[in-house]
């Protein structure tokens, strides 16, 4: 039985004769698989919330990798690598949305070819604020 649930609360009432509750078996792999899947979805919208640029999906795909690679950590040593669990998903969310940003339609620099005074090309960098 887990700790949070009493003996005469019912999830889901089963039809028996004794009208008995269920047994609460999937919850003790429920419960784990929907915190961490919250967390990383969460992780992954907060630093999407803050790159008006990056791709979700990208993003999300980041979080799961970073929680794989710190979830791989955490059992090489448990002791020491615990917290790279919690890490991992912002790590993994970050650089997943500083790598696929999608730039804004105005450039802010840019390279041309430009005539000098003696008649010879000069490359000129342009850089617009």
């Amino acid at each position: 039985m887990l700790p949070f649930m009493p003996e005469d609360y019912c999830l889901i009432e089963i039809s028996d004769e004794n009208n008995a509750c269920g047994d609460y078996d999937n919850l003790d792999i429920l419960v784990p698989l929907s915190i961490i899947g919250g967390y990383i979805v969460g992780s992954s919208i907060g630093v999407s919330a803050f790159d008006p640029y990056d791709q979700f999906g990208h993003t999300l795909i980041g979080g799961l990798g970073g929680f794989g690679i710190g979830l791989g950590m955490m059992f090489s040593a448990p002791k020491e690598l615990w917290p790279a669990v919690f890490i991992g998903p912002i790590a993994g969310a970050y650089i997943a949305s500083r790598t696929s940003r999608r730039w804004p339609g105005s450039h802010h620099f840019s390279v041309g070819i430009a005539p000098n005074r003696e008649g010879n090309l000069s490359a000129v960098a342009t850089l617009r604020f």
